[in-house]
């Protein structure tokens, strides 16, 4: 047990004062035997007394002493890793060391002495290497105290007649011995534009991705990094399009669960998927494929629950399991305050089921005419035809097929049904109202009450064909009513940069940091997941070790501004298809109710901002806890983020707990904190060792 300098001198002194009291009294007792004896053994108890005193005070000398060279090395060390820079670490060095001797003393921190032996400034090759000598006082000059049991408490040097122990300590800080893996899980949606954060993210983890190299080295790929950048999905990268834990083949439960293969007769289900008539597997990679000026992007959905919050790896076997490429559903069209028109008192020879638009477009319906194709299709409007007229001029409206002119006395235009829904979202292509339907009956669509709610349209919405390439050798448009600002089509909401999976090359790892645009909205779940399967030695990716591999820590560092949010149809003001209840995302439309398999917050939840966020919340938990019990040690950042957010809470139950039971959760609430925090982080995870 160690004692306080203060403590030892007090005990010597009244040690001192009782001996010379006792000797007085035996030198004054009459009685000549006691006074002998105790002047023979008197020399022993003062040599007893005093080497205590010195070996308690030398221990405890002897314990602050390491402990300051360690933290000297340490510092030193740190700022090696970081820098490169000898001096520079060699002068911080010192400075912590004699900050941490002033426990003992004045005299201490003025002739303690320490030196670094850094070899040419590479931490990761040498380390650091640290020798010191402190002089301390002792309270006996005892020449004959045995000499090698102090040199056992690091006093290497005592000198007769001195009253000066030597202390020495030595300390070696081995940068970076195990191996780490890092998934970078960073928001990258529409609010990282404000006020520079996005650029501030840039800056912070290119940073973290700096020191880390070089604290770690390259050999034996001792550091590697993966970047996740999420916003309303996660882009996996168009490079793996035929991986085969992509659902190439439209396997999954969700594949088409927005659009409906069997309205067209051109398609057969057979084996647990749609057939083309050539025997290929009908896929959303096949609607890419068959549309004008755009291909897939690179973004995938979620997987049902509870698969969206486990790292199951793919399988053919339970299709669920298979990543489903995004693709946004073309939205019913809209033309506000039209009419369908159908003839009425037709005559032989006519065509029942032509239909028209009252009124027009953009220029671009007709007026007056229904026109029947030669190869059949009617009422389509295919405004790209060189032989188009505008509406205005009553001639014709196509430079083709058969005319039929309503008569005044044999046939007349009546109001068919009313279009009335309102300022749709993500409408890309022509519905073309007239297109057959697998009985023939090219019209019962829009007639049938049936469908989502109360819509006639949304049928519309189901239908395949008009994907593909009519017979007539047209083609769709792509590319009107841009959801929220961003591009419409089937790659709407897909707005980050691609995953970049685990890699021990700085350049690539920094190169993806600095390409991260913000836009969107925040799914930070999905961005966990696939954080998660980054690190994952199994597919989708598989460069992560093994869970079990010796000395290697698989490290997930999140960070967010903001709560989690998923768009309801009258989001901001705009107007999407409302009986989708929700704008596209990585659920889907909500109107199917995916967003909400596994929340168990609500019996019937709603679909609005507060529910769905709540919904994604429990979703983020429940994928946390699953990482976390793989192995997965995870750091949580809530950015900017205002008090009383949700996510706050979440990010910090997310976190795991450092040794000391500490969450590993920081909140960083401007640009210079989320800097400060980075940095934090890369001081922890810099591994650096002390072995002696």
């Amino acid at each position: 047990m160690s004692i306080s300098t203060h403590k030892a001198k007090s005990l010597v002194q009244r040690s001192r004062a009782v001996l010379s009291n006792t000797v007085k009294r035996f030198r004054d007792d009459e009685r000549g035997n006691v006074f002998v004896f105790t002047a023979l053994s008197l020399p022993v108890m003062l040599m007893a007394i005093g080497a205590g005193a010195d070996y308690a005070e030398l221990y405890r000398a002897r314990v602050n002493f390491q402990s300051a060279v360690d933290a000297g090395a340490i510092a030193a060390a740190k700022n090696l890793a970081a820098t490169g820079q000898v001096q520079t670490s060699k002068d911080i060095g010192e400075e912590v060391f004699r900050s941490n001797l002033s426990h003992l003393g004045e005299k201490a921190v003025r002739e303690g002495q320490i030196n670094f032996d850094m070899g040419d400034g590479d931490c990761a090759v040498q380390g650091v290497i640290t020798t010191a000598t402190l002089p301390h006082d002792r309270f006996f000059s005892l020449s004959f105290v045995d000499q090698s049991q102090q040199k056992g408490f690091g006093a290497n040097k005592i000198v007769k007649g001195q009253e000066e122990f030597i202390l020495s300590a030595s300390s070696t800080v081995e940068c970076g011995n195990d191996t780490i893996e890092i998934a970078l899980v960073l928001d990258n949606s529409g609010s990282m534009r404000w006020n520079g954060k996005i650029g501030t993210l840039r800056q912070a983890s290119n940073s973290l991705v700096e020191t880390l190299h070089t604290t770690m080295g390259s050999a034996n790929k001792a550091i590697q990094f993966s970047v996740v950048p999420f916003a309303a999905t996660v882009n996996v990268g168009t490079n793996n399009r035929n991986e085969p834990w992509m659902d190439t083949q439209g396997r999954s439960s969700t594949h088409w669960e927005m659009i409906d293969p069997s309205t067209s007769t051109d398609f057969s289900f057979s084996g647990g998927r749609y057939l083309q008539s050539n025997g290929q597997a009908l896929s959303r990679f096949t609607l890419y494929d068959s549309l004008p000026n755009t291909s897939w992007q690179g973004c995938v959905e979620q997987r049902p629950h509870p698969y969206h919050t486990q790292d199951d790896t793919p399988s053919i076997s339970n299709p669920d399991t298979l990543i489903v490429p995004s693709f946004a559903p073309d939205t019913p069209d809209n033309w506000d305050n039209d009419y369908n028109k159908r003839l009425s008192n037709i005559v032989v020879g006519a065509d029942p089921h032509c239909t028209r638009f009252q009124g027009s477009k953009n220029g671009r319906r007709t007026i007056r005419y229904c026109n029947r194709w030669s190869d059949n299709r009617r009422g389509r409007e295919h405004y790209t035809n060189p032989s188009y007229r505008p509406h205005w001029d009553d001639r014709i409206e196509y430079n083709r097929g058969n005319l039929i002119r309503p008569t005044n006395t044999q046939q007349v235009w009546e109001d068919y049904q009313r279009i009335d829904e309102k300022d749709f979202q993500n409408n890309y292509l022509d519905d073309a109202h007239n297109f057959d339907d697998k009985n023939g009956a090219d019209h019962v669509k829009s007639e049938a009450n049936t469908g989502y709610a109360s819509g006639n349209q949304y049928k519309r919405q189901e239908w395949i064909n008009k994907y593909f390439t009519d017979d007539g050798g047209n083609r769709p448009s792509v590319g009107n009513s841009n959801p929220l600002g961003m591009g419409a089509g089937p790659n709407s909401m897909c707005s980050s940069v691609s995953v970049s999976d685990l890699t021990d090359n700085k350049n690539t790892t920094q190169a993806k940091l600095t390409s991260m645009q913000a836009s969107g909205a925040t799914n930070v779940q999905m961005g966990v997941a696939w954080g998660w399967r980054t690190l994952s030695p199994g597919e989708p990716f598989t460069e992560g070790r093994p869970y079990d591999a010796e000395d290697n820590k698989k490290i997930m560092i999140i960070m967010t501004d903001g709560n989690n949010t998923y768009y309801p149809t009258n989001i901001y003001g705009n107007q999407y298809a409302q009986d989708n209840k929700s704008f596209y995302g990585g659920h889907g439309h909500s109107v199917k109710g995916r967003i909400f398999d596994g929340y168990d917050g609500e019996a019937n939840p709603g679909h609005n901002s507060q529910t769905f966020t709540k919904a994604m919340d429990e979703h983020l938990t429940e994928t946390c806890t699953n990482a976390k019990n793989a192995g997965i040690t995870i750091y949580s950042i809530a950015f900017d983020v205002p008090n009383g957010s949700s996510v706050k809470a979440t990010l910090e139950d997310c976190a795991s707990s450092d040794v000391g039971g500490g969450k590993l959760y920081f909140d960083a609430n401007n640009n210079a904190a989320l800097i400060d925090t980075f940095e934090k982080i890369a001081e922890r995870l810099a591994d650096l060792r002390i072995s002696k």
